[in-house]
């Protein structure tokens, strides 16, 4: 019989998400994240001594929005951080909108470095993730809570939408090992 190893596909339902630069790194509990996604214009060119169709090019690199929604708790975290960058766009720089801190990554104002971890199986804080997104210079350009009704037995859900400016994956080792195996772009 032959040795094969056959691996199943991850399973997307045990993640956890941190936001490094406001002080200590803080971890949110989210329901559903949306948007891991990079891309890149496509640069048609044509010489007129070339044959008779264009060259494709990659031009710009875009990021999509990434889409993060939680139940509501009675953390102010995500509040604090919109608020900051809200009053910073509006009102000039405003190092006291957020309670005097420095904020973000390496105390660049509003922007922090916002890690997505995904765990397999048997999920526990000592285990070792198995990929990793990692979201550089992140900032919520939105923040919403979900309607209001007497009449329903819902959650409040609050939705943040992050802009950012580049999008790592890094995959981990199968063995477990909590040191990334490697780094680099997504797709």
């Amino acid at each position: 019989m032959a040795d094969s190893q056959s691996f199943d596909p991850f399973r997307s339902f045990k993640f956890r998400v941190s936001v490094a630069g406001a002080g200590p790194t803080t971890e949110i509990g989210f329901q559903k994240v949306s948007g891991l996604k990079e891309s890149s214009d496509v640069v048609e060119y044509r010489e007129g001594n070339t044959p008779i169709h264009k060259r494709k090019l990659p031009g710009l690199t875009n990021y999509d929005p990434i889409s993060l929604t939680r139940g509501g708790t009675n953390t102010n975290f995500l509040f604090e951080w919109r608020m900051f960058v809200a009053s910073y766009g509006s009102n000039g720089y405003n190092p006291s909108a957020y309670d005097g801190k420095k904020t973000g990554a390496d105390g660049m104002g509003f922007r922090s470095t916002v890690t997505i971890k995904l765990f397999d199986k048997g999920y526990t804080y000592d285990e070792a993730a198995v990929r990793q997104w990692r979201i550089n210079l992140a900032w919520p350009s939105e923040l919403s809570v979900s309607d209001l009704n007497a009449e329903a037995s819902e959650v409040l859900i609050e939705s943040l939408v992050l802009q950012h400016e580049g999008l790592e994956v890094i995959t981990g080792s199968a063995g477990g090992s909590s040191k990334p195996s490697n780094s680099k772009p997504l797709l």
